[in-house]
């Protein structure tokens, strides 16, 4: 992408990959097949195809392929909860579970060459109880600071980090 950099050249931009592919999200498809969603999504004149965070994880060589056949590229996943932990939750385990999901979800973008992944760490009401003395929503952006800095160091990814408050 364009850029400058370590020395503050300007990089040129590389044209063969564009910087903001115009994609579509699998559930805004009907389909439910890998093979009718790349499809699909050409057909429709899209660029890219975001993916569940699950499907990224488990599919990798079937999607490499779909990718070079219909000149679709997977662009982000949706690495909600669906029952791969909740990064907010009380129980120690169930954020390890979440963290390490986490980890296997920038693994597998990385090897999509995917521009990264959306992950909600919580929806819904909070599931923690307040702590004497400590703002629960301090303590909601500890937990998750604490909970993306392993996994996106160990996957070697740029983190960032957007919180939007329900007022």
């Amino acid at each position: 992408p364009a850029g400058r950099d370590g020395d503050g050249r300007r990089r040129p931009r590389n044209k063969a990959r564009p910087m903001n592919p115009l994609a579509v999200r699998e559930g805004m498809l009907p389909a439910k097949a890998l093979p009718d969603l790349f499809r699909l999504t050409r057909e429709a004149g899209f660029d890219g195809l975001e993916l569940s965070g699950s499907r990224l994880i488990e599919h990798g060589d079937e999607l490499k392929r779909l990718r070079a056949e219909h000149g679709v590229r997977v662009t982000s996943a949706g690495a909600g909860q669906g029952g791969n932990g909740v990064l907010l939750s009380p129980d120690p385990e169930e954020r390890a579970r979440a963290a390490a999901f986490l980890i296997r979800a920038l693994e597998a973008a990385a090897d999509q060459q995917a521009f990264g992944i959306l992950f909600v760490p919580i929806f819904g009401a909070a599931k923690l109880t307040a702590v004497p003395g400590q703002d629960l929503r301090a303590r909601e952006l500890d937990l998750l600071v604490e909970g993306i800095a392993k996994p996106s160091e160990r996957a070697r990814a740029k983190t960032w980090v957007r919180v939007w408050a329900m007022l």
